[in-house]
């Protein structure tokens, strides 16, 4: 876990462990974002975090859908 601020943004770069073990939510409950930029996610993010925070979550892919979206 990384949080660190530069330019008065707050980030934190999380692994998919954290996301299995539930550390995730408690990361992001502490630091109470206003705005989550999921960049280049490529699993399934747990439903117990999406009803915390799908009103405040973007998610951008770093491949043009639906050509080179990989499996699945």
């Amino acid at each position: 876990m990384l949080q660190e601020k530069k330019l008065n943004i707050s980030f934190l770069i999380l692994n998919k462990e954290q996301f299995e073990n539930d550390s995730a939510l408690f990361e992001i409950e502490k630091l109470n974002p206003s705005l989550i930029i999921l960049a280049g996610f490529f699993f399934k993010i747990p439903e117990n975090i999406i009803d915390k925070v799908s009103h405040k979550n973007i998610k951008i892919h770093p491949s043009f859908l639906p050509a080179y979206g990989g499996k699945g």
